[in-house]
């Protein structure tokens, strides 16, 4: 099953910088140590300070803040609001 952790921070455009290279360093770290997730680092195509982070984990787990996503949210806060959410797939077929 896949599951959906989304890490978004708020930031200004100052901060940006700084927060892309903390979320960086966790990100290698997250890789280096958990298996079955694949990483996304996102900014806003409009607003430079609106950074997005997702991690896809493909597991039988249930869907849970991870311990991985709790300490990038806890590290990204230092630089604004953080907000973090956990999704499910919805499987569909598509109609033809």
């Amino acid at each position: 099953m896949k599951w959906i952790e989304k890490i978004r921070l708020l930031t200004s455009n100052g901060g940006r910088k700084i927060a892309i290279e903390v979320a960086v360093q966790r990100l290698i770290d997250i890789e280096g140590h958990s298996k079955n997730v694949e990483i996304y680092l996102l900014q806003n195509a409009l607003y430079e300070g609106d950074l997005s982070v997702l991690l896809v984990w493909e597991n039988e787990r249930d869907p849970v803040k991870s311990r991985e996503g709790l300490l990038l949210a806890e590290n990204l806060q230092a630089y604004g609001p953080v907000n973090h959410t956990v999704w499910h797939m919805i499987p569909y077929k598509k109609q033809m």
